[in-house]
């Protein structure tokens, strides 16, 4: 009788659960900590990033990742965070050399897990 429970609750779980799972980023789904970022010319062929957090309650920082052109992303710094329950103003300073189009994202790092933020794409006129 247990056998025949077991093999009852075993068809019905595997029948139940999912075949697959969306690993896709979808930019519709707000992360944590929800990032607003602007991007403004800096002197020398300088991008300069700026963003707010709402709220840092278990972030250890960001790291800046960069694309230009067919490459991949490139980390290209890290800024540490507050970690704290209030939101905070960042800027970070990254420097390109005769690109028109640079393409950032930020890895936002957890106590114990990462996320990546949705891509913004910066347009520099030269």
């Amino acid at each position: 009788m247990r056998i025949l429970i077991f093999l009852l609750a075993s068809v019905y779980f595997l029948t139940a659960w999912p075949v697959s799972i969306k690993t896709e980023y979808d930019p519709k789904v707000h992360i944590y900590p929800q990032i607003d970022l602007t991007a403004s010319a800096y002197p020398n062929e300088g991008i300069m990033l700026n963003w707010n957090t709402k709220s840092e309650e278990n972030l250890i920082g960001f790291e800046i990742q960069r694309k230009i052109e067919t490459e991949h992303f490139q980390s290209v710094g890290f800024v540490p965070a507050f970690g704290d329950q209030n939101g905070h103003h960042y800027t970070f300073i990254d420097q390109v050399n005769g690109s028109t189009e640079v393409i950032y994202r930020m890895k936002i790092v957890l106590e114990q897990s990462e996320i990546l933020s949705q891509e913004f794409k910066i347009h520099l006129p030269r």
